[in-house]
């Protein structure tokens, strides 16, 4: 996508990194079977992971443009108080307002921890790093989602994974790699003349 906007093509060893990674999270999606996606066998949370690789792109596309002016934590307080605003009328609609009082306190609790810390320090990291490192090696990171919903399905829903969900894993795993190294720039180890 950043090639296509920013007119900015990767190394072809990061392009490489990035369609293995993409490949790893179909087969992860799929459980093993690509076709799958293509013959609606896939899980609606699975399309929802999916969805959300493609939003962070965008995302991160747009964010970059956007920290060439702001500083991170200006960043992350219009970008939550944007996405608080779209989403509130949707709340509204669910019904929102009549069930806000039937909210407990360890609720409460979760919200304002997934609020502050959670969300506030890694939006902030996140926009750290697209500033320092520039939006192919940032955002490749998203690719990972997948396979950490699989690694938390494994520690809390006791769910045993497929071998070919381990198997895109692996994918994931070598595309991020391959392309974060692709897109580091090395240091010389002569000395400057």
């Amino acid at each position: 996508c950043s090639a296509l906007i920013a007119r900015r093509w990767p190394p072809p060893l990061a392009m490489a990194g990035i369609l293995t990674a993409l490949t790893g999270v179909s087969v992860v999606l799929s459980r093993g079977n690509p076709l799958l996606l293509l013959s609606g066998g896939v899980r609606p949370g699975d399309w929802m992971i999916l969805g959300c690789v493609f939003c962070w792109t965008a995302y991160t596309l747009l964010a970059r443009r956007v920290m060439l002016e702001l500083a991170p934590l200006v960043a992350v307080t219009w970008s939550c108080l944007t996405g608080a605003a779209l989403i509130l009328p949707f709340a509204l609609h669910a019904g929102f307002l009549d069930e806000i009082h039937h909210i407990d306190g360890t609720v409460w609790a979760g919200l304002v921890y997934l609020g502050m810390p959670a969300t506030s320090l890694a939006y902030c990291g996140y926009y750290h790093a697209l500033r320092r490192i520039g939006g192919l090696s940032t955002g490749i990171f998203i690719n990972l989602v997948p396979l950490f919903a699989l690694l938390f399905s494994r520690l809390f829903l006791h769910e045993i994974p497929h071998s070919g969900e381990l198997a895109g894993g692996l994918l994931i795993i070598t595309g991020v790699i391959t392309a974060v190294r692709a897109n580091t720039p090395r240091q010389s180890v002569l000395p400057k003349s």
